[in-house]
């Protein structure tokens, strides 16, 4: 934990078995506790498997996402891919969000802080959706399609 504390991160992806591992605990209330205490500035994402994934800031869950119905047949890759939706759907909403206008924005800024949130909540539905498609699928080595999932991110709730 000390290395990640020096790193100064932005973003830690891990499942809720990982969390409750880090905080050496068995409640994820008591997950929250253990952020908020050592790692305050940085948004921890959570997977929940069938549960969808939540976003801790400081302690406090700020945001959550729900999936659908899910037919689990591997979960191996599962991490991994919500990991790569999660990346993929942050950095094309934030930039989108940053650059509708022509003035340059800066951390801090207004502009700024509601592009990362949007950000942030767009990588949330695209990387439960990525890693809901590769858990209906066998292996983690033979990719889910878009068309798999399109379809598990028009399911979410």
């Amino acid at each position: 934990m000390d290395v990640i504390k020096q790193c100064g991160i932005d973003f830690l992806i891990m499942s809720e078995p990982e969390a409750l591992a880090i905080s050496k605990s068995t409640s994820f209330e008591n997950v929250a506790t253990f952020l908020k205490s050592n790692l305050p500035q940085t948004f921890a994402i959570v997977t929940m498997g069938d549960k969808g994934a939540v976003v801790l800031y400081n302690g406090e869950k700020i945001m959550t996402q729900s999936v659908g119905t899910v037919n689990v047949i591997d979960s191996t890759g599962a991490g991994d891919a919500f990991a790569a939706g999660f990346i993929d759907g942050f950095l094309i909403a934030l930039f989108e969000n940053l650059f509708k206008s022509s003035d340059v924005t800066q951390e801090g800024d207004n502009n700024y802080d509601n592009a990362f949130l949007r950000g942030i909540k767009e990588g949330l539905k695209r990387g439960c959706a990525v890693g809901t498609a590769n858990v209906m699928t066998v292996g983690a080595s033979k990719p889910s399609t878009r068309s798999l999932i399109e379809h598990c991110f028009d399911a979410q709730t």
